[in-house]
């Protein structure tokens, strides 16, 4: 059997979740259009009779100034430490500003593999994508460059069909019946905190902390959860509830529905409200989130 980790890094909000998740055909990494969405690295194993491949959806590397934005960043730098194959993933048009150098600088030292991914490209006109690749094709060898469109599965068959060869003859790493390592509990709390990123505004999304408190399976085998959103003051815990409780009951409908989907049963999620001043420096709160 073939077997290998592919490690998918990039900047901010260029799609690295949606690919995670159309490679292996399940829901398992968050998404929004905000930038960060991704806090943690989250795992997605695709396993055929033939090969067997984990996916790593990692943290945007973005110039980070928190503790928590640094720990973030520093998740997706050690993933390359593991990994057998990069996919350095961008948009067209990224420019060799911070980010997208501080990444090449990274993968210029790494003897693995590498495959430059221009994703979205059902947004944008050819001439970007062409120019896309020549520059940035120049600044790192590359094995491979593909355009692709993740979100309506644009030759990702192909980046299948390239990344295959590059993979090691082993026993599968990964139970073939597992499709992530993420504990239960933190992809619960995942999927609340996507949709707390989706129905609210500026600082609010930034500044939670999502906690699956309980969680155990019921006879009928139906799963019951319950989540605490920590937030830093009154005001923001108003703003997450919503008036007359609308916002609170939108974040249980949507995230219950994408949760029921992916354990394939009835969830009961019981979500709360707290204030919880200066988690983002809190060893405990950090150890949470799976950051340290």
């Amino acid at each position: 059997m073939k077997v290998g980790r592919v490690a998918i890094i990039g900047r901010p909000n260029v799609g690295k979740s949606t690919l995670l998740n159309k490679m292996i055909g399940q829901k398992i990494s968050i998404v929004s259009n905000k930038p960060n969405t991704t806090r943690i690295m989250v795992d997605g194993v695709l396993t055929t009779k033939d090969y067997q491949i984990i996916f790593y959806d990692t943290p945007g590397i973005h110039k980070a100034r928190e503790r928590i934005n640094k720990l973030m960043v520093k998740q997706s730098e050690n993933v390359l430490d593991i990994a057998d194959i990069i996919y350095f993933i961008v948009t067209p048009g990224d420019f060799l500003g911070y980010e997208t150098k501080k990444i090449l600088e990274l993968i210029q030292k790494s003897t693995l593999p590498k495959l430059l991914l221009i994703n979205k490209i059902d947004a944008y006109k050819r001439e970007d994508v062409i120019n896309t690749a020549n520059r940035l094709y120049k600044s790192s060898p590359f094995d491979y460059v593909l355009p692709i469109s993740a979100l309506i599965d644009k030759n990702l068959d192909s980046l299948l069909s390239i990344t295959i060869p590059f993979l090691k003859e082993c026993d599968p790493i990964i139970d073939k019946e597992v499709i992530t390592t993420v504990g239960n509990k933190i992809i619960i709390a995942e999927f609340v905190r996507e949709q707390i990123y989706r129905l609210t505004t500026e600082e609010i999304p930034y500044n939670i902390l999502v906690e699956c408190e309980e969680l155990y399976e019921k006879p009928d085998g139906s799963l019951s959860a319950t989540v605490i959103v920590n937030v830093h003051r009154t005001s923001q815990k108003g703003i997450i509830i919503g008036k007359n409780g609308e916002v609170i009951k939108k974040i249980r409908i949507h995230a219950k529905k994408n949760l029921e989907d992916l354990f394939e049963c009835k969830v009961y999620l019981d979500l709360w409200v707290k204030i919880r001043n200066n988690w983002m420096v809190d060893k405990e709160c950090l150890r949470i989130q799976g950051l340290i």
